[in-house]
């Protein structure tokens, strides 16, 4: 599943983590895991097998990051600019 080069909008789990400033294994870890994470199933999508790679997508995990009070590297870049 070739997502990532279809629609800029959905990120790899690498991309989606360069893209908050924070670690691909804090993003695994914290926000995206199952049972502690804010980051819920219906935010990414998965190829068929289970370590198929997950895509994120981008503006319902900004917004989600932001209700939880996060701040976002590109909010930070638009306030400045």
């Amino acid at each position: 599943m070739k997502l990532s080069s279809i629609d800029s909008n959905w990120l790899s789990t690498p991309a989606m983590a360069a893209a908050l400033g924070i670690s691909v294994d804090h993003f695994r870890k914290v926000w995206s895991n199952p049972e502690s994470g804010f980051l819920g199933a219906d935010l990414f999508k998965q190829g068929p097998h289970h370590n198929s790679t997950k895509f994120w997508n981008r503006e319902s995990v900004f917004a989600a990051a932001r209700e939880q009070g996060y701040l976002i590297p590109s909010d930070l870049q638009m306030e400045q600019g």
